[in-house]
């Protein structure tokens, strides 16, 4: 896809994530939608885009986050690895494939993203953050990825040009 239309759309989605997205609790964990973005992205192109959106995102929610820097960089591709390796191009209309992704990816880029931030010196209770705010978030993010995975697929479908089969 063209970085003409991936660019402003990963802006609104790091936007949305550092400022409505908090707001959105449950059970002490809040919906990442640039990381569901990513990872069913590159479940249904499957051409390693996801590697570039996770670049784009991460760096996007580095540049207005209060994080060290990279950390979300980190995290991101991550998840594009998680979604690459586990399902990449296998997503076509399937439900548990999404879930299970989102699942392992959320808890990827928590665990990614933690240690970042604890290598760079910042206090950090790795327990209590992974059990408080990784689980919750990996299971919103779980119930968000076939609806974001449905939506990459719509969008994939429309901006795709149908290929030549050799």
């Amino acid at each position: 896809m063209s970085l003409y239309f991936t660019i402003p759309f990963l802006m609104l989605l790091a936007i949305f994530q550092g400022t409505a997205a908090p707001q959105i609790r449950v059970a002490s964990g809040h919906p990442d939608l640039l990381l569901v973005a990513i990872l069913s992205w590159e479940l249904v192109h499957a051409r390693g885009e996801g590697y570039v959106w996770a670049f784009v995102g991460g760096l996007i929610q580095d540049l207005i986050s209060g994080g060290p820097f990279g950390a979300s960089i980190l995290g991101y591709l991550a998840v594009a690895l998680v979604a690459d390796r586990v399902g990449g191009g296998l997503y076509r209309d399937r439900l548990a494939l999404p879930v299970m992704v989102a699942l392992i990816g959320t808890l990827a880029y928590h665990a990614v993203y933690l240690l970042t931030i604890r290598f760079f010196g910042w206090p950090l209770d790795l327990a209590d953050a992974l059990f408080r705010v990784a689980l919750p978030s990996a299971l919103v993010n779980a119930l968000l990825a076939p609806i974001m995975a449905r939506l990459m697929l719509a969008l994939h479908r429309r901006v795709t040009p149908p290929g030549v089969p050799w």
